[in-house]
């Protein structure tokens, strides 16, 4: 195989879609590793994303009716990585997340680590995209 068919074939396994997008709604679930080493899931996951060259803008939270801003977003060689935050409503505290993602297809998963003043914790996250918009019609 030469070289560019090679380099063209490793590109095309690093790419989310045909096209490269990350343009979706993906929902799944979190989980948070128990002391035995066991994975306990802690809720649901949904994700939406816009995504305009290397711009990728969206919505993070457990559903679709509770989501915050997603920040600081960068996909590289399949790993998305991003962050948000918000005030928890019962402490008034900052909640802060960051999320580094690896997307195969139209798959994710990985890990997503919070903070709230002294306490931290890090949740397991799987995602599927459950739709991706149309590619825009040339006129």
């Amino acid at each position: 195989m030469s070289a560019i068919k090679l380099a063209l074939a490793v590109l095309a396994t690093l790419l989310p879609t045909a096209g490269g997008s990350l343009s979706g709604i993906w929902t799944g679930h979190l989980s948070m590793r128990q002391d035995d080493g066991s994975l306990a899931e802690r809720g649901g996951a949904y994700l939406q994303l816009q995504q305009q060259g290397k711009t990728i803008t969206g919505s993070v939270g457990p559903s679709s009716s509770n989501t915050h801003p997603v920040e600081k977003a960068s996909f590289t060689l399949g790993e998305l990585k991003f962050a948000t935050h918000y005030t928890d409503p019962d402490s008034k505290e900052t909640v802060n997340w960051s999320f580094d993602l690896t997307v195969d297809g139209d798959s994710m998963h990985g890990t997503g680590t919070g903070s709230r003043g002294d306490d931290s914790w890090t949740v397991e996250l799987k995602l599927t995209r459950q739709s991706q918009p149309a590619p825009a019609s040339s006129r």
